[in-house]
C-alpha cells in the first residue's frame, strides 16, 4: 500500500482539528466531511442550531509562508466551493433555511475564523 504525501495526512489532521473546533463551540451538527462532486469539494458541512447551513473552507499556512490561509482562497477555489456548494444544497433535505460560508485558517498556533464569506 502506498504512503500517503506528508501534505495529506497534515490536511487530515488540520481537517479534524478544524472539526474538534468547531464542534466546542457549540449547536452544530456536523453533516458532512470533505464532500465530493465533480464540481469541487467542501471541506465541512454543519447545521447550526438547526436553522444554518455552515460550509467550512479549512485552510493551513505556517505563520513566514509565501500566502497565508485567508489568501489562499483563489478565485478558482472560490468558484470551485460555489459549485460544489450548488451540488450540496440540490441534494439536501434538511430543516435549514439559510446558510453561509466560513473560513478557517489554522497559521500553526491559532485559528482565523473569517464568518460569512462573499463569494
Amino acid at each position: 500500500m502506498k504512503e500517503m504525501p506528508p501534505n495529506l495526512l497534515l490536511g487530515q489532521k488540520i481537517e479534524r482539528m478544524a472539526e474538534a473546533y468547531l464542534l466546542a463551540a457549540g449547536n452544530r451538527t456536523l453533516l458532512a466531511r470533505n464532500f465530493r462532486c465533480k464540481a469541487g469539494e467542501i471541506d465541512l458541512v454543519f447545521e447550526e442550531r438547526g436553522v444554518e447551513l455552515v460550509f467550512v473552507e479549512v485552510r493551513c499556512r505556517l505563520k513566514g509562508g509565501w500566502v497565508d490561509g485567508v489568501s489562499s482562497v483563489t478565485f478558482g477555489k472560490q468558484r470551485r466551493l460555489k459549485r460544489a456548494i450548488a451540488q450540496f444544497l440540490a441534494r439536501y433535505r434538511g430543516q435549514a433555511r439559510s446558510a453561509r460560508v466560513d473560513l478557517l485558517a489554522w497559521d500553526g498556533k491559532a485559528w482565523e475564523h473569517l464568518r460569512d464569506l462573499r463569494l
